[in-house]
């Protein structure tokens, strides 16, 4: 029950009840996916507390085909221009992020990233050589929120390339070599351009 209360608005009253079990939870961006409308009826996203998807191949009219390894918590899918891997975010148990590949026809993976924080948004080079993706480092002198790049094979260690205090996080990359990145400044998106070599 909700009741006006004149000195400070209105108030919660009476004793909790549950209305559903099994609402999905994205832990990603810590919200359920649920909504009440006006009338009280809500609608609901069934499923648990994970937000497990599986990627799934669909032809150019929809249709769907064969589906790419296990279920996991995934997101942001990028699909190497040769078609022959998948860079995705992987989400373990505990709510950190890392960078993975599967392989596109067997759906093998092979994590990619192993640094603490949590990386995310991979996108690959027009080559398919390197990967470049943003990452958090608590810690980084104010500057925790970073763009890096790797090489895709795996073996190498992982290139820093811009820091900053705002969130960040890689869109494209040009066949040039310039990544377009997304910069969050004061509430607003702003679209950025990192040159491949030079004053960045």
């Amino acid at each position: 029950t909700v009741r006006w209360v004149a000195e400070h608005g209105t108030e919660l009253g009476g004793d909790p009840s549950r209305v559903v079990d099994r609402v999905v939870f994205d832990r990603t961006f810590g919200d359920a996916m649920f909504s009440v409308s006006d009338t009280g009826v809500m609608a609901y996203r069934s499923g648990g507390s994970s937000a497990t998807r599986q990627l799934q191949w669909f032809d150019r009219a929809g249709g769907p085909h064969d589906t790419v390894g296990s279920a996991g918590e995934y997101l942001n899918p990028e699909l190497s221009a040769d078609g022959k891997r998948i860079a995705v975010e992987g989400i373990d148990p505990k709510g950190d992020r890392d960078i993975w590949l599967l392989e596109a026809t067997t759906g093998t993976p092979q994590k990619f990233t192993f640094t603490p924080g949590d990386e995310y948004m991979p996108v690959w080079s027009s080559d398919g050589s390197r990967i470049v993706y943003a990452a958090t480092r608590p810690g980084n002198a104010g500057r925790p929120n970073g763009l890096y790049q790797k090489a895709s094979s795996g073996v190498a260690n992982e290139d820093p390339l811009y820091n900053s205090p705002d969130a960040i996080a890689p869109a494209a990359w040009s066949i040039d070599g310039q990544i377009v990145f997304r910069r969050v400044v004061k509430g607003f998106n702003e679209a950025w351009i990192l040159p491949p070599s030079g004053d960045r």
